[in-house]
């Protein structure tokens, strides 16, 4: 029994050089479902385990997740993995979902970093799969139920009159809600824009003396800054961008003729928003400062140019005009 506890003090005590000699830094990715369906959550989950004295390279895993919305994304503090010793553990977790069918290939992750003996070193994971199907494939002859009996009804004209009424409050509800939707339709919003850049240029100038940033109101900054430019974007290039997601409004935009400089700069500027508004993101001060002034560009990059007056009207315009007086002196 004295040999034990010897052992046990032992390797609780002096086994903790045995942990200092690993590679240094180990990450790990995992997903709690590999077949989910159209509009469905799957939890991805990176778990990264390094030594103290480790330094780490910056880590950015949203470059592989590109083909996914991100719903969702938190990191966890810094913890040890055991309570007197250990390597240093760091999680972060992704809720993702999509809209198209298929099988997604999550590349794998990559971290790279310097060692205790200072030597540049990488860990990486293994390459994630993910198939996405349709509700239809959900759907088979064992999920056909029998239909039930049907039910009599009470001849009691109360019955009627109740299910009259409630008809009537719900056509009712139903006008109520389509005047007030169609009164606040995207298709109205851009046909009330006639000059776009005019309209573009007033709404980011207010936009910025609103303050929310100053006021902690980062995501509704991003929300009406998007809006801004989605809806200059629908009325320059004839399109409705405005309930689309950044993927589909990029391809309708690129199917619109637009340039490859111009559709990067949209793109970062709608995926860095993206992340503030979906993913809890919180930027400082100096990018969101940044990300303003990208969307002042893409604006003068889509400006569209002034109308061209045939040189036959500019030429009767400029040519000096003469009364009758002295026309018939002439």
């Amino acid at each position: 029994m004295k040999k034990i506890i010897l052992f046990l003090f032992v390797a609780l005590f002096l086994g903790q050089p045995l942990f200092s000699d690993t590679s240094g830094a180990y990450l790990f990715a995992k997903l709690d479902k590999h077949k989910i369906t159209i509009g469905d959550k799957v939890k991805l989950t990176l778990i990264l385990e390094y030594d103290k004295g480790i330094k780490l390279d910056t880590f950015n895993p949203d470059e592989n997740l590109k083909s996914f919305e991100i719903k969702d994304y938190k990191v966890s503090k810094e913890r040890k993995k055991y309570f007197l010793w250990g390597r240093i553990i760091r999680k972060h977790e992704y809720v993702l979902s999509t809209f198209t069918t298929g099988i997604y290939e999550i590349k794998p992750f990559t971290i790279n970093f310097v060692n205790k003996t200072g030597q540049s070193a990488q860990s990486q994971t293994n390459t994630l799969k993910v198939e996405v199907t349709s509700l239809l494939d959900k759907e088979s002859a064992a999920d056909i139920r029998d239909i039930k009996p049907p039910v009599s009804l009470k001849t009691n004209p109360l019955v009627y009159i109740i299910t009259f009424g409630i008809l009537v409050l719900f056509i009712i509800g139903g006008l109520v809600y389509r005047y007030y939707s169609v009164k606040k339709s995207p298709a109205r919003l851009i046909g009330e824009i006639v000059d776009p850049y005019k309209y573009a240029i007033d709404e980011l100038s207010k936009l910025e003396s609103m303050d929310l940033v100053k006021k902690g109101l980062v995501k509704q900054f991003f929300i009406e800054l998007t809006q801004i430019l989605r809806l200059y974007l629908s009325k320059i290039f004839f399109i409705n961008i405005l309930d689309m997601t950044t993927s589909e409004s990029l391809r309708a935009v690129r199917e619109k003729g637009a340039d490859r400089g111009f559709l990067v700069k949209l793109r970062n500027l709608f995926e860095f928003s993206d992340l503030v508004k979906f993913a809890k993101y919180i930027p400082e001060e100096k990018e969101i400062a940044v990300v303003f002034e990208s969307a002042k560009n893409i604006v003068e990059m889509a400006r569209p140019d002034p109308p061209k007056i045939p040189q036959e009207e500019r030429g009767e315009s400029m040519e000096p005009q003469r009364d009758g007086n002295q026309s018939a002196g002439s």
